[in-house]
């Protein structure tokens, strides 16, 4: 092999280059240009650079050129940089489009690169871990999040829906903290259903001991949650109103952010793979049976590796002594409908429709169903299935 040709197989050529000096200084520039077959204009070269800098002369030199016309003028480097301290999420494409830089994207990430402004991304590890942090900095059912699912796209349960007459909803709330869940079930997907659903479990929490006051619900933009995009900003949802008229804080998540709400899309899943595709029903009266049966499970003895191997009870009674651990966690799923047969027949109270709408509402418009539930709300729930 040549010199070269053994150079470029090389990852440091210092050695290789150092017995060409020493074999040049015993035997000749000649018999060493023979010996490692390359030209005596390459040995004469490193035994030159090895007499005027010694060992060090032997390294690699920078072959950068020493003018370069087109180099970017360091007026616009310190402007790149500027802006992007100030506009810390904007990368390359964004800062030209906005700001018209007379440069390449490529060359305003050699920039940013180069000042150390380009963030790293995090491993997914690191950041289900800062995420775990930050949710174990919070309080047993102070942050609860709340969403619907879809039954109807569930390839096992489907059939069973359709011909036992089963739910095709379900409501969902899961504290953050301990992973608590509880959810019902519904033959609509609307504001309606949602509020009734919020306030079973709401009122379920306080008579265990629960701060409602400290609660915070979150839940996405739907619109059985936060009610039409076309209604006025200033009209509160029923299920916001409800939210409020129970003293709990109401957040919504960012739009286009669905891992903002990942704590109960997860456990969408696990009841996905752990309930409906694998239980078979033979009436309804089995299914809500079945589905209470896994709820209490779910909350008393799943334990769940990402909360230290615990289940929700063990959380509830180790972090929170004041609230009734296992009557929170007891919580028969119902089906929400039963709340809502009998409530046309119940005529509304005046104070029901100053808490939501205020004292200048008109009493003669069609009755809503929220307003009716107060009256059947303590009957029927006890008996509901």
């Amino acid at each position: 092999m040549t010199y070269y040709q053994v150079l470029r197989k090389m990852s440091n050529a210092f050695d290789l280059r150092l017995r060409m000096v020493r074999m040049a200084e015993e035997e000749g520039i000649s018999a060493t240009a023979r010996y490692y077959r390359t030209t005596r204009k390459t040995v004469q070269k490193w035994v030159r650079r090895y007499g005027e800098g010694g060992l060090g002369g032997l390294e690699d030199r920078s072959r950068a050129p020493k003018r370069i016309p087109h180099k970017m003028a360091p007026e616009l480097e310190r402007k790149i940089v500027r802006l992007r301290r100030k506009y810390r999420a904007w990368g390359p494409k964004r800062l030209k489009m906005y700001f018209d830089l007379p440069c390449s994207e490529g060359a305003i990430y050699r920039v940013l690169r180069q000042n150390g402004l380009i963030r790293k991304r995090k491993k997914r590890w690191k950041k289900r871990r800062d995420l775990s942090k930050l949710k174990a900095a919070l309080k047993p059912f102070e942050k609860i999040l709340v969403d619907g699912k879809h039954l109807t796209d569930i390839e096992h349960y489907w059939p069973q829906m359709r011909f036992k007459r089963l739910p095709r909803y379900q409501y969902t709330a899961r504290d953050v903290r301990t992973g608590a869940t509880y959810f019902a079930f519904s033959e609509t997907n609307d504001s309606t259903s949602a509020t009734i659903f919020i306030r079973y479990v709401l009122e379920h929490l306080g008579a265990c001991g629960v701060d409602l006051t400290q609660v915070t619900v979150q839940t996405d933009n739907g619109s059985d949650l936060v009610g039409s995009a076309n209604q006025r900003p200033s009209k509160r949802s029923a299920f916001e109103a409800m939210l409020a008229f129970l003293g709990v804080r109401h957040v919504r998540i960012p739009p286009r952010c669905p891992t903002w709400n990942a704590e109960v899309e997860s456990f969408h899943r696990t009841c996905e793979d752990e309930f409906y595709d694998i239980e078979t029903f033979a009436h309804p009266q089995a299914f809500f049976d079945k589905a209470a049966t896994y709820q209490l499970f779910y909350n008393s003895e799943r334990t769940n590796r990402n909360k230290d191997n615990q289940t929700p009870l063990q959380l509830i009674k180790r972090l929170a002594a004041r609230i009734d651990a296992d009557g929170a966690v007891r919580l028969r799923p119902i089906t929400l409908g039963a709340l809502i047969e009998h409530a046309y027949h119940v005529p509304a109270s005046p104070t029901s429709f100053e808490v939501f709408y205020g004292p200048k509402v008109k009493k003669d418009h069609k009755i809503n169903i929220l307003f009716m539930i107060d009256y059947v709300w303590q009957a029927l729930a006890p008996e509901a299935p």
